[in-house]
């Protein structure tokens, strides 16, 4: 007969795969899929990204709803961090000023109402919520390879994220640091080789910075060598072939300072273009911002890192909130137990805005998930034992 505790544990799974499921379906704005579940008259009958976002935050609200007792059981966690995101909260609900219409104004206070929830939730649920992100993941990673395999040398986001090739990096790295289990070294050498396949020069500066975290615990062995022999093996085909410098000739020209697009050869100079937006942002900061939003970024051109683009739609108010994001960041990197994917996310916030928009959803339940009281001992990868 199962145990009490096993029992107990099924339906805790259950809401934390459905809200997990939620998680890792929200980024994904596929125009293949969208394509298919339009009608003839071109009416999205069915958006995934919509769909995910529905399933994280009714199943946020359901679940506390009915295990209210439990968040107290396990409490709200360090004031601090419970200060700071409150702030966070206040600051993305009064940005719905920049809104026209009542409930386009009201709707940044329930998104923050939702991420409060869904921090609350990761206290409780703990790492099963990452579970439906590491198959994402998985799933991303072999579409990246294989749309490589069929495309060559073409800067990509696979077939899952299409032409977006930077989230789909911070979607492999996260969907890999979170997934804390004795075989996770195995999806960091597939998600390894995936990240290189993609040519995105902000995935080299994440894995650089993480490969430095690495080294900086000394979390090497075997399992290491074995993840490194197929990237070895990448490096040299690509250098024959010619591919892989064809692969990584956007970034090359990004360090050198010349002006080009990644994929007409065209353009402009992304180093002097993001710096210039940053500026623009910086110097025109509204009162209450722009408005706070995840995917909508046609109103303005977006700064590319992570605590300005809180100043940009946040205003005046995103300023501190910038700083809170920042300190429970840092906190959490110092505190908590999850050192990879508080490296992750610091790294992938640098040159990228999706760890606030796209991906944000991730940093929150993060938060929660991390400095919980029921842990995990050790996310160290690649060492001898398995301490988890």
């Amino acid at each position: 007969m199962a145990s009490t505790a096993t029992l107990l544990s099924k339906p805790s799974r259950l809401w934390a795969i459905t809200i997990g499921a939620g998680i890792a379906l929200s980024p994904i704005h596929n125009q293949y899929l969208t394509h298919l579940a339009s009608n003839a008259n071109g009416e999205t009958l069915f958006f995934l990204p919509a769909f995910g976002y529905l399933l994280l935050i009714m199943g946020a609200g359901l679940f506390l709803l009915n295990n209210w007792h439990r968040v107290r059981e396990v409490g709200w966690g360090d004031r601090r961090i419970v200060g700071c995101l409150f702030f966070i909260v206040l600051a993305i609900s009064a940005s719905g000023a920049a809104y026209t219409g009542l409930e386009a104004r009201f709707a940044p206070m329930g998104m923050g109402l939702a991420l409060f929830a869904l921090y609350l939730c990761g206290r409780v649920l703990g790492k099963d919520m990452f579970l439906p992100l590491a198959v994402g993941a998985v799933i991303a990673s072999l579409g990246v390879i294989a749309h490589q395999i069929v495309y060559p040398g073409v800067i990509t986001g696979g077939f899952v994220f299409e032409q977006n090739y930077d989230i789909v990096v911070g979607y492999v790295l996260l969907g890999t640091a979170l997934y804390i289990h004795k075989w996770q070294w195995v999806l960091a050498g597939l998600a390894l080789v995936a990240i290189l396949l993609t040519g995105s020069p902000e995935g080299l500066f994440a894995l650089g910075v993480v490969g430095v975290a690495v080294l900086w615990r000394r979390d090497w062995g075997k399992k290491l060598a074995i993840v490194l022999a197929p990237v070895a093996v990448i490096v040299v085909l690509g250098l024959v072939s010619g591919y892989g410098p064809t692969l990584y000739g956007y970034a090359g020209k990004i360090i050198g300072g010349e002006t080009a697009s990644p994929y007409s050869g065209e353009g402009v100079n992304a180093i002097q273009y993001r710096l210039q937006v940053i500026e623009d942002a910086m110097t025109h900061i509204k009162p209450l911002g722009e408005g706070y939003n995840l995917t909508d970024f046609g109103r303005s051109a977006n700064v590319h890192n992570v605590p300005l683009v809180l100043v940009q739609q946040l205003g005046y108010l995103g300023i501190l909130a910038g700083m809170a994001w920042l300190f429970v960041s840092v906190y959490c990197l110092v505190k908590t137990k999850w050192k990879y994917a508080w490296v992750a996310i610091l790294a992938l916030s640098v040159f990228d805005h999706f760890i606030w928009t796209q991906l944000g959803v991730v940093w929150w339940v993060l938060v929660g998930v991390s400095t919980a009281p029921d842990n995990i001992k050790s996310d160290l990868l690649f060492k001898k034992y398995f301490q988890k």
